[in-house]
């Protein structure tokens, strides 16, 4: 959809049943990296296809990688949506946070499923998680709530809420 968006906000979205394969260094079906202070809400994403066989930098389906801003995040659902990649970093809402500052509120993931892009392929990377991949910048998380995953293919993610949490000068935290 939004390669490198540089907007103020997106709100009030509905994306139904999209299919997107993204061959880049980061990929989402909405924005592929956003790169300036911006804000996502009230927006559903369901019934969709997320596909980023080479992607290393970060595969999601709302963002694919946040550099050096910050993104607000509010009363996101995303329901019965494929996230399938082979490596690199990937969660559903946000691929990978580089060093910028993300604060989410009102995450809804239910009925997703993760999953290789190729059967063959081997998906390790460290920023494999559910709700956000890779995360080294400052990342605020409250009223997550993750119902029904599935992971397919044998692919294992190392954590719920951040796949990788590196706390380094800006730090790093997650809420309830």
């Amino acid at each position: 959809w939004l390669g490198n968006y540089t907007g103020k906000s997106i709100k009030n979205l509905v994306i139904d049943s999209w299919t997107t394969e993204s061959m880049g260094w980061q990929g989402a079906l909405l924005v592929s990296e956003a790169a300036a202070n911006s804000t996502y809400e009230n927006i559903t994403i369901k019934d969709s296809v997320v596909t980023g066989g080479t992607v290393r930098n970060g595969l999601a389906a709302l963002i694919g990688i946040v550099r050096t801003t910050t993104v607000n995040i509010n009363n996101v659902r995303v329901e019965n949506t494929k996230l399938l990649r082979n490596s690199g970093n990937f969660g559903f809402i946000v691929g990978r946070n580089e060093n910028g500052t993300v604060n989410m509120d009102g995450i809804y993931l239910v009925d997703n499923t993760i999953g290789r892009a190729t059967a063959a392929a081997n998906a390790e990377a460290s920023g494999r998680g559910v709700v956000a991949g890779e995360t080294t910048g400052a990342t605020s998380m409250k009223n997550i709530a993750v119902l029904n995953t599935t992971f397919a293919d044998g692919v294992t993610v190392l954590g719920i809420l951040s796949g990788c949490l590196k706390v380094g000068d800006d730090g790093a935290s997650a809420g309830s």
